[in-house]
């Protein structure tokens, strides 16, 4: 039932929480799927655009952070990562 403006908002903050110092990034929709058959399946796909403006990040720099942002949004949206 979270819209997708609230899933991008808790995104966004825990970006600004837990990502490198000196970073930009950008949100953006992907696509929004909920099956006809079951309205409490809601999938919301998005990308994230994430650069350091001091040095390269890793990827394992870049997993860790979704990784929290994703335990996060387990705990506060009961939402999952795929």
């Amino acid at each position: 039932d979270i819209s997708y403006m609230a899933l991008q908002d808790f995104v966004e903050a825990e970006l600004a929480k837990l990502g490198p110092d000196n970073t930009s990034f950008n949100i953006s929709p992907i696509g929004i799927y909920q099956k006809a058959e079951d309205q409490d399946y809601k999938q919301i796909t998005l990308r994230l655009s994430i650069a350091s403006y001091e040095r390269t990040l890793t990827d394992t720099e870049v997993n860790k952070l979704l990784e929290d942002i994703a335990a996060g949004a387990r705990q506060e949206l009961n939402a999952e990562r795929v």
